[in-house]
């Protein structure tokens, strides 16, 4: 039995009926807003993610994107590589290439070096130690892709894509850095 007087309930600490008064008409008024003519009302707000740089989920999704793709373009530029690497002694034993042309040699190093890369951007995704790893393999690749080329053009193609993903661990780079305070 909760007596007269008591505000609240001795036993959940709820309000009693009798402390609470009743609401004249003015503010049961003032509580209920008028609903706007031809105005669509929700019940529940419409949620947006926010698109920031403290929001690491835009990156994940990155990484693993860039991640798949370096991985397709890997095998894509390995077999390519090969193909020159052939065709590039063929045309050393008839006499008509260059003693020095190691572009596809190169071609199949920058491979094996972006499949690392792709590897390690599905694999480990929400780490900085992974942006660091993939910096440091792009920038090898980039390293061996820019400057053995030689005729092999395609490879400076393949190695712009290597600079694209260096790019983008340094900006996951320094949004783990902001979104973590360091």
């Amino acid at each position: 039995m909760i007596p007269a007087q008591s505000m609240f309930c001795p036993e959940c600490g709820a309000p009693t009926k009798n402390n609470q008064q009743e609401p004249t008409p003015a503010q049961v008024q003032q509580e209920q807003p008028r609903p706007l003519q031809n105005q669509v009302q929700y019940e529940q707000p419409v949620h947006q993610v926010a698109v920031s740089p403290a929001n690491p989920k835009n990156m994940v999704t990155w990484k693993i994107v860039s991640g798949i793709l370096s991985i397709v373009f890997s095998f894509v530029m390995f077999f390519q590589s090969c193909a020159v690497n052939a065709l590039q002694n063929i045309s050393r034993e008839f006499g008509t290439g260059s003693e020095e042309e190691i572009g596809g040699s190169a071609g199949v190093l920058v491979a094996l070096l972006m499949l690392a890369v792709g590897i390690t951007s599905v694999v480990g995704r929400r780490s900085r130690g992974v942006n660091i790893a993939i910096m440091i393999l792009c920038g090898i690749g980039m390293i061996f892709g820019f400057s053995m080329a030689g005729e092999y053009t395609d490879l400076i193609i393949w190695t712009c894509w290597l600079a694209v993903l260096f790019v983008m661990a340094l900006i996951a780079l320094l949004r783990f850095k902001k979104a973590n305070g360091r």
